[in-house]
């Protein structure tokens, strides 16, 4: 019973989603699908008796042509109106659906908290959930037609062998629960298996995609270990999906087996013709014009049984997936605005109050007691070992994941009290992951569409970049128009990793920001244009609180304060000189970097 309840939910969720997008369809479509059922009962029954009883019983000739004249501007209003609804459907209705229901996952998804991206099981939900959709939205639709009509065929066929021969709708009865059984069985045989091969299914949608994907193009081909590992997992995804089929051809085979030798075949066929022709030859209960319709009715009113337990047992699939959809866009984020606070448009200081991080009750703390404090127009620079903690505190400062324990606080207020979304757009970040995006260099830095008439801006934005050491821009043909790769545009550029992160490091400094967060800016950067970096964004940030994470030192050197970590943990904090003179992990790290690049230690 709880399933069934889950299962008229499930597709009560999706039915209400439909009648949103389009309510005028579907009421028509019930209408106009008993309508069409209705005209076909009449034709195949009606006016076949008024044909056979004007040659068995002498009746008038006109009234037959006069019925079929009816029946056949019915047939051609009915395909007429068919046609219609057909072309509305595919060509407006079923795009508008899919349309609002997968910007419906993803917007949800883009509000979902970061965490999720650590799990694998979110992934194969999310993929499941796009897959699935526009199939299910379409079963929806023709659930609705095939049962609307299936329900008026066996009505108007039923009325008929209740004034003919009830008996004879025994044998169609035995058919119809013995096909729909199994139909049930098959059903919940062929989720398991979607659900069993999801998995599978997204590792061979990887493989698939590194040997055709431009980035990983160049490896493919000068590692041939790559080719041979991932070639591999390919032909074991393969063999793990016909496996899952494998486990169950027996089953299906013998449920497809029984349902259409037995229970269409012998039952549903050879013993209801058998038992007409009993009827007519032996008893002489029924004129031979009646066992023509009944024998052309039996054959709607099976149909019709047949078209219902098909559509039932689709509905009950249908449901098992919308029921993943549902469940994904069920799925609460956890980071959210507890007082919803307007963010501080300037002047801002953060601090860390004893915060403690990790991403899962199992799993090691990854920041352990982390107390310090970022004043108004202060730049500090947090160093350390791989591992440290120090891109965990980023995300843990943006909001990307909650702490533990503690708090983290902007202008003494618990960052959870603040507007999330705003805040986060408060600050001008450049993640050590950055990404840039197949769209023009200015959009790239601006994120704001092009629409023709931001001149100024267009300005702004190069001035950025040449101030970043970009020397390309001013030589492109197209400009700060130019597209950044050449995913869509063919006369689009493929940048370098350092000149991307410049165009990444411009997105973070470009328009107003309360604070900002640049974590490894300098990382893909040859020494020359690290320098011209650093000093352009010292000059960009002063007076602006300000964090820099690095492993490169040279940065570090003129910020007002430095915070040193190791596994987690702050265990120096002061300026370059106070910690150089301390001779602890800070000064250890900038000797050994020094020396590579032939400073002076104590410069």
């Amino acid at each position: 019973m709880m399933e069934k309840n889950n299962n008229l939910k499930n597709l009560d969720f999706l039915f209400k989603l439909c009648f949103k997008a389009a309510p005028g369809y579907i009421i028509s479509l019930f209408v106009f699908s008993c309508f069409a059922r209705c005209v076909v009962f009449l034709e195949h029954v009606y006016s076949i008796k008024y044909v056979l009883e004007v040659a068995e019983f002498n009746k008038p000739f006109n009234l037959a042509i006069n019925i079929m004249v009816i029946v056949l501007l019915l047939l051609i209003a009915k395909l007429f109106i068919g046609a219609i609804f057909d072309n509305y459907y595919t060509l407006y209705l079923l795009p508008k659906v899919n349309m609002q229901v997968k910007l419906k996952i993803y917007s949800h998804a883009k509000d979902m908290d970061i965490k999720n991206y650590d799990d694998p099981n979110y992934y194969n939900d999310f993929s499941l959930s796009v897959n699935e959709v526009e199939k299910s939205i379409e079963r929806l639709i023709n659930t609705i037609k095939n049962l609307t009509e299936g329900i008026t065929g066996v009505i108007c066929c039923g009325m008929l062998y209740v004034f003919n021969d009830k008996l004879s709708m025994l044998f169609i009865v035995i058919s119809f629960i013995g096909c729909f059984t199994i139909d049930l069985i098959t059903t919940k045989i062929n989720f398991k298996i979607a659900i069993s091969r999801n998995h599978h299914e997204r590792k061979r949608e990887y493989c698939k995609r590194i040997f055709y994907m431009n980035e990983y193009a160049k490896e493919v081909r000068m590692i041939p270990q790559v080719r041979e590992i991932f070639g591999q997992k390919f032909i074991e995804s393969n063999e793990e999906i016909y496996n899952i089929e494998k486990k169950y051809v027996n089953v299906k085979f013998w449920m497809e087996f029984i349902k259409n030798y037995i229970f269409c075949g012998i039952c549903s066929n050879i013993w209801y013709i058998v038992y007409l022709l009993y009827k007519v030859i032996v008893v002489n209960s029924i004129t031979v014009s009646t066992m023509a319709i009944l024998y052309d009715s039996g054959k709607q009113f099976r149909d019709g049984l047949n078209v219902i337990s098909t559509t039932i047992t689709e509905l009950s699939e249908n449901s098992l997936y919308i029921g993943k959809i549902k469940e994904f866009l069920g799925k609460e984020p956890t980071i959210v605005s507890s007082e919803n606070i307007a963010v501080p448009s300037e002047n801002v200081s953060l601090e860390f109050r004893n915060v403690y991080f990790r991403y899962n009750d199992d799993s090691p703390y990854i920041i352990r007691d982390v107390s310090f404090k970022v004043n108004v127009g202060e730049r500090i620079a947090i160093v350390g070992d791989n591992g440290a903690g120090k891109t965990t505190l980023v995300k843990l400062m943006l909001r990307l994941y909650d702490p533990t324990s503690g708090e983290i606080l902007l202008n003494g207020i618990n960052i959870k009290k603040y507007n999330v979304d705003e805040y986060r757009k408060s600050a001008g970040i450049v993640f050590q992951d950055f990404q840039v995006y197949a769209a023009s260099l200015y959009e790239n830095v601006s994120m704001c569409k092009d629409k023709g008439n931001n001149g100024k801006q267009k300005e702004n934005a190069m001035s950025l970049l040449t101030k970043l050491g970009f020397k390309k821009a001013q030589y492109l043909v197209h400009g700060i128009d130019t597209s950044v790769t050449t995913e869509f545009d063919r006369m689009g550029i493929n940048f370098s990793g350092g000149e991307k992160q410049k165009i990444a490091t411009a997105r973070a400094l470009y328009g107003p920001h309360n604070f900002y967060v640049l974590d490894e800016p300098s990382s893909a950067l040859d020494p020359i244009s690290e320098d011209i970096l650093n000093t352009t964004m010292k000059n960009l940030t002063r007076n602006k609180t300000a964090l820099f994470i690095s492993h490169r030192l040279a940065m570090a050197k003129d910020v007002d304060k430095i915070i040193v970590m190791n596994r987690g943990e702050i265990i120096e904090t002061g300026t370059h000189d106070q910690l150089i003179k301390s001779r602890g992990k800070y000064a250890k790290m900038w000797d050994a970097q020094s020396k590579r690049y032939n400073i002076s230690v104590y410069m």
